[in-house]
């Protein structure tokens, strides 16, 4: 990697604690810090370009370099190599461009595709192109431009190095699931940037760091829910909380008509202004209800009544944990029938199983079993008096062969499986209020 480490001329200070009509506050310096290279992670892809010019496109379809005629004076083997994106603010993947240090005549276009997936924790106007040099430090380039119609990040440079799409400022989380009445946290990252001297490099800024907790020179402004100015009781609240740069959103009582819900920031940064969204979506996690049966086809069954209890939310997931109790019936018949099981029921614990729903698709999945010692008695024709042994019995009383999905209204889990050979399992849990 070829760039220079170059003379820092001002501190730009991007920043926030200044909402409304407050006075800006004095931005923080922050030291710049270097980061590692980043590390193969893809194919690379090679071609030879000429006088003539040329394209070449990475491995994962989601980054070009466009070398014009008059570029290059002879031949070059160029290639691109995915990489970890190591760069402060970074989205997707990075990219090193072969060979290091590789000069033009001309600018050469980089160009990022930017999916909808890495648009959503912050706005076009804040992508920039960055570059490391090999003091491992952060540039962006100068020239820069977005394609809202064809979704990409193109600049320029006229030296090979490795590049990176980045972001100046982010929300966090871009998406999650809530219970009703229960709370999120979301924080603006922003990065700070460093004015250069460096117009040899086409270099605009240094990247000093990323972080969600100082206060840079901007505004982040309107934290609302649905585009209501601190939210309603209908869709949620939301509030700042400590600074403009972080703000807590409390779920409506009741699951809200629309949902996810999105809670925004207006932010102004380094001039460029645009709205922040955080997708949320509030789910009624409540608890479910009913009874499976593991008929073992012999006879035997496994009948358990289960209650899921709401134990926490991971992403999208929303988690249950089981109680209630299982009962072992075994049939009385045949030559040594048995006479007797003690205990043939026993309680489930919230360890013995699980239950997961992902609130937007409504897919879940679950799995549980319980076991216990037991005194089980038979009696053949040929005793006297009953034989009893101890003995481990209980088993399976949930199985998904799924993941399966909640029903069309959102209130029935229900399933049955064949094992064949005469053994079925099913089980029915209903939405309680």
């Amino acid at each position: 990697m070829k760039t220079r480490a170059l003379t820092i001329l001002a501190f730009l200070g991007l920043c926030s604690g200044c909402g409304g009509d407050d006075a800006p506050s004095a931005p923080t310096q922050h030291d710049p810090i270097a980061t590692q290279p980043g590390v193969p992670a893809g194919d690379p892809t090679t071609t030879t370009i000429g006088s003539g010019g040329g394209e070449l496109a990475s491995s994962d379809g989601a980054f070009t370099v466009s070398i014009p005629a008059g570029a290059l004076t002879t031949d070059t083997e160029v290639g691109i190599q995915p990489i970890t994106n190591t760069a402060w603010g970074g989205l997707g993947s990075g990219y090193r461009l072969t060979p290091d240090g590789l000069t033009f005549t001309t600018p050469v276009s980089l160009v990022f595709t930017v999916p909808e997936s890495m648009l959503a924790r912050t706005a076009p106007d804040f992508l920039e192109v960055a570059v490391q040099d090999d003091a491992g430090y952060w540039y962006v380039l100068r020239n820069r431009s977005f394609d809202v119609g064809y979704g990409t990040l193109t600049a320029t440079t006229t030296h090979f190095s490795d590049y990176s799409a980045i972001s100046g400022v982010q929300i966090e989380p871009v998406q999650a699931t809530v219970q009703t009445g229960k709370t999120v946290a979301l924080s603006v990252r922003f990065c700070s940037f460093e004015t250069v001297i460096a117009d040899q490099d086409n270099l605009a800024a240094l990247v000093a760091s990323c972080n969600n907790e100082l206060a840079p020179l901007g505004t982040f402004t309107n934290w609302s829910v649905n585009g209501t100015r601190g939210g309603s009781l209908g869709d949620g609240i939301v509030a700042e909380h400590g600074s403009p740069l972080v703000a807590i959103y409390t779920a409506p009582p009741v699951v809200p008509n629309s949902n996810p819900v999105a809670v925004s920031v207006a932010t102004n940064f380094g001039g460029q202004q645009a709205l922040l969204v955080s997708n949320i979506t509030v789910t009624d996690a409540g608890s479910w209800a009913g009874t499976s049966v593991f008929d073992l086809g012999d006879g035997t069954t496994i009948t358990s009544n289960i209650t899921w209890t709401y134990a926490n939310t991971n992403g999208t997931l929303v988690n249950y944990v089981p109680s209630g109790l299982i009962t072992y019936n075994k049939p009385a018949e045949g030559d040594c029938p048995i006479t007797s099981i003690t205990p043939n029921q026993h309680p489930i614990a919230n360890a013995d199983g699980f239950l997961s729903i992902d609130a937007p698709s409504g897919y879940y999945n679950g799995a549980g079993a319980t076991v216990w010692n037991t005194t089980m008695c038979h009696q053949c024709s040929y005793d006297e008096i009953p034989v009893c042994s101890e003995t481990l019995i209980g088993g399976q009383w949930m199985v998904v062969a799924g993941p399966d999905k909640i029903s069309e209204d959102g209130t029935t889990i229900s399933g049955v499986i064949d094992f064949g050979g005469g053994s079925t399992f099913s089980y029915t849990f209903t939405k309680q209020p």
